[in-house]
């Protein structure tokens, strides 16, 4: 999910602390740990404004990052024994 996010020019938000709603947004996308470390490092995920699919994109990596917390959640439960 995260990379039809990027092929559709979505942005890796930086953390900013000058609009809360980025610091939102950064929490999400920092759900993508080892693809939001690489577009830090590499430069890419700036997002193409220009691009139709710019809101779409953005919004399937900051999906797929909050979906990483859920899983991660997930996991800790059935390893606690709480779900099976």
């Amino acid at each position: 999910m995260t990379l039809i996010g990027l092929s559709m020019g979505g942005r890796i938000y930086p953390f900013q602390t000058e609009n809360p709603l980025t610091i939102l947004a950064f929490f999400a996308d920092l759900g993508n740990f080892a693809v939001y470390a690489l577009s830090r490092l590499l430069h890419f995920g700036q997002g193409s404004l220009e691009r139709i699919t710019f809101e779409f994109g953005t919004a399937y990596i900051a999906g797929a990052g909050l979906l990483n917390y859920l899983l991660a959640i997930d996991a800790h439960d059935i390893a606690k024994g709480k779900k099976k």
